[in-house]
């Protein structure tokens, strides 16, 4: 893994950074998508300066899933209960990956009414939100 050293903490790609943690959530057995999309989020963090909720969120997350308090492969339902408002059972997984698909959903109502409503629930620890690489999952 490339780091640079500017006179400070040293400094790695975040790119480099996601393919790592992805690659240790894949391993822990997690779904390549699920991965992804949570070690993008989690790298996201540290690049805004959110290091609370970044990269450190790795290791816990390992020990509540494998503890069972946190669901590895979980089921994700959208369940829309109007045409604008629907509700996401995040099936004991973490936050971050219902809250993309209820992003999803949002979106989708969002562009076809105006507005789009979903609350997220049965779900782990949901930061770090979904950020700018979770509305790129969201568009797809």
């Amino acid at each position: 893994m490339a780091v640079s050293q500017g006179g400070g903490a040293p400094r790695y790609d975040a790119t480099e950074l996601t393919a790592f943690a992805t690659e240790v959530l894949e391993r822990a057995g997690m779904t390549s998508e699920h991965a992804l999309v949570l070690a993008a989020n989690l790298v996201d963090a540290e690049v805004r300066g959110v290091n609370t909720h970044g990269l450190a969120r790795l290791v816990p997350y390992l020990d509540q899933m494998r503890s069972g308090d946190i669901t590895l492969r979980p089921e994700i339902d959208v369940h829309a209960r109007t045409p604008v408002a629907a509700d996401v059972d995040g099936g004991g997984g973490l936050g971050v990956l219902a809250g993309v698909e209820a992003m999803k959903w949002a979106v989708g109502a969002a562009r076809q009414y105006g507005i789009g409503v979903v609350g997220v629930r049965n779900v782990g620890h949901l930061a770090p939100p979904p950020t700018t690489r979770g509305w790129q999952h969201a568009r797809a």
